[in-house]
């Protein structure tokens, strides 16, 4: 995989983000924005434009983005597909996947095909992907998870870090609890209430656009991380001459 495609995509979300966070809300040009069911006062508008603008959402239709649907599989890949190639799949993408319920005429064949082939999305068991299913928390969680750790990002999170705060910890499944510690940890995704994390919840369309905008935070993070240890290296391998 090629992480400067994803950084370049940080560089140009993060550029867009910080002219739409520093403007007053009502000052969204609403040429630019055009769903009209996301209202200026909407908590996630700004989430919404910027993922938008920067090509990993789109409209359910030209000018609706329906926040309130909930996110499914098949948006969910197509998303991370999105963020990664920093475009819409075409013919040249391949289509061929092992799943059922995803065949090549299918308009998310080439997001299926690809999430699965790296490594990033797995099916729901006897050759099906389930691709219009709601896509739980905990679900989009190891998606993110397994998409950072495929782009060789730092996933680690400090063995003391756990999710004990949140009531509802055991409810977390096995297979998802180390992909929701570094969701939690790196402020991804933060608890359905103070006190509850509903991992089996759904995540809908607005929620889905501010949880990509904070992936996309924790890889300029990231970005940054490197780019100093970079310089540090660079600094201690400088030999001041001796006269």
């Amino acid at each position: 995989m090629n992480l400067k495609k994803l950084k370049r995509t940080v560089v140009s979300l993060f550029l867009i983000g910080a002219i739409l966070f520093a403007a007053p809300l009502g000052a969204m040009a609403t040429s630019s924005f055009p769903f009209t069911d996301v209202p200026q006062n909407h908590w996630a508008r700004s989430y919404i434009a910027s993922v938008h603008e920067a090509g990993i959402m789109t409209g359910v239709t030209a000018t609706s983005f329906e926040p309130g649907t909930n996110l499914n599989r098949v948006m969910a890949v197509a998303t991370i597909f999105r963020m990664y190639h920093g475009r819409i799949a075409n013919a040249n993408d391949s289509r061929q996947n092992p799943f059922t319920d995803v065949t090549v005429d299918n308009w998310f064949a080439p997001y299926v095909t690809w999430a699965y082939n790296n490594d990033i999305v797995s099916g729901v068991g006897n050759n099906r992907f389930a691709p219009l299913d709601n896509l739980t928390r905990e679900q989009f969680a190891v998606i993110l998870f397994r998409f950072a750790e495929s782009e060789g990002l730092d996933v680690r999170v400090p063995a003391t870090f756990n999710l004990n705060s949140f009531t509802d910890h055991g409810q977390v499944s096995n297979w998802a609890t180390t992909a929701m510690r570094f969701v939690n940890y790196n402020g991804i995704l933060q608890g359905a209430t103070a006190t509850s994390l509903n991992p089996g919840g759904h995540t809908n369309r607005a929620q889905g656009a501010t949880l990509l905008y904070r992936f996309l935070n924790y890889v300029e993070e990231q970005t940054e991380a490197e780019a100093a240890t970079a310089d540090a290296y660079a600094e201690a391998a400088i030999v001041p001459d001796v006269a």
